[in-house]
């Protein structure tokens, strides 16, 4: 979850800093950037939810062997 709130600020750090950016080309960029540390903080959290029910116990296997 540190992982994912470290990509949540970077992005949204790059978010607020895109009215100081004149030019076009590097604007598209920041943002391309903004959204990919989005993407992370999204996986980031993905796969703590996923660790945390694993952890939880809420995988196990319900079917008869």
């Amino acid at each position: 979850m540190v992982f994912s709130l470290f990509c949540f600020a970077y992005a949204l750090t790059g978010a607020f800093s895109m009215d100081s950016i004149t030019d076009a080309q590097a604007r598209a960029d920041a943002q391309g950037y903004m959204w990919f540390w989005l993407f992370l903080a999204g996986v980031g959290v993905a796969f703590g939810t996923l660790s945390w029910f694993m952890a939880k116990g809420k995988f196990e296997n319900t079917e008869g062997e």
